[in-house]
């Protein structure tokens, strides 16, 4: 989730630089040229916070996984206005993944009053213990994507990870064998007996 912008740098550099040489070659035209390279930039930056306040997001996760599990995260970005919203992003944190900031972009415009569930997928590459899985975080860019405005929600969930299962190989086939080795079984065997043989 990328929040810098090459071209807001640029244009906010060339919208200086023409009024600073305006002003002081008396330019009419390179005044005004600033002047609406100035306009813009506000203009987008006010647009990408334009219905921010009115996003939720909300998450479903399984509460534990093996090491090495593939795990899928269910985001559901809300609308609470009755006017239409575009370009939404929402982020989160997972502490168990290699890589721990996860995006998923809404792909169209979400309509007033409409809830849409995006999901995402994470690789369980930490050693076995307790991590947490946030906090999550909702935002979007303006029309032109040069400003992008987020707005961060306190939501922390516990996400246990236990050891990977290990693949014991049988040495023989089911029933192949007694698992008992032959012999009588009156003789002493210090230690050992039929009894915990039976027990499972």
């Amino acid at each position: 989730m990328d929040e810098t912008s090459p071209w807001r740098g640029f244009l906010s550099a060339v919208a200086a630089l023409s009024g600073l040489l305006g002003v002081a070659s008396g330019t009419p035209a390179l005044v005004g040229l600033a002047a609406g390279w100035a306009a813009l930039l506000a203009l987008s930056w006010l647009l990408a916070r334009r219905g921010l306040a009115s996003l939720e997001v909300r998450r479903w996760l399984p509460s534990s996984a093996f090491e090495g599990d593939l795990v899928t995260v269910d985001l559901a970005i809300e609308n609470h206005s009755r006017r239409a919203v575009r370009f939404v992003i929402a982020g989160d944190h997972f502490g168990a993944g290699l890589a721990d900031r996860q995006g998923v972009l809404e792909p169209g415009p979400l309509p007033g009053l409409h809830r849409r569930i995006l999901s995402y997928r994470a690789f369980v590459a930490r050693q076995w213990g307790v991590y947490f899985v946030g906090p999550l975080v909702v935002g979007r860019y303006d029309p032109l994507g040069l400003f992008f405005a987020r707005r961060e929600v306190a939501r922390l969930d516990p996400f246990e990870v236990y050891p990977a299962a290990a693949r014991i190989e049988v040495a023989a086939l089911v029933g192949g064998r007694s698992s008992v080795a032959a012999r009588d079984v009156t003789a002493a065997a210090a230690g050992e007996s039929l009894l915990f043989r039976g027990v499972r």
